[in-house]
């Protein structure tokens, strides 16, 4: 992550600041700061995971797939006689944690911050951050 000196300061002192707004957290943001301040690099990438970035077109991806289960739900809730589907095969069961982090961040985005998809019922395929 490349960062002038003006950037390192004003992240190094937002870090001071989160250290006595949230003493919890304190030795983690006085470690971050520790980073920031001596630049060190390696350590800095750590910050690259922290800061991600999806991309306009990943995003709308993952709506594409948010909306095709919406889609999916409405279509399968609107049959007369659905018990030839199973609800499983219509409902969204989540992005995998471990593999899919990102897209995973954005639908708890989307859900928990924008209020979409609520009628999905996500909170079962939504592991809590």
């Amino acid at each position: 992550m490349e960062m002038t000196n003006a950037q390192r300061l004003i992240l190094s002192n937002q870090y001071k600041m989160m250290t006595m707004l949230d003493p919890d957290n304190a030795e983690r943001y006085r470690r971050l700061q520790t980073i920031i301040e001596r630049g060190y690099g390696l350590q800095m990438r750590e910050l690259e995971r922290e800061f991600g970035q999806l991309t306009e077109e990943t995003c709308r991806t993952v709506i594409d797939i948010m909306e095709m289960y919406h889609a999916l739900h409405v279509s399968w809730t609107n049959l007369k006689d659905a018990a030839g589907i199973d609800e499983r095969r219509v409902t969204f069961l989540g992005f995998d944690a471990a593999t899919e982090a990102r897209y995973l961040g954005y639908v708890r985005f989307m859900v928990n911050v924008e209020g979409r998809y609520s009628h999905l019922n996500l909170q079962r395929v939504l592991p809590p951050t």
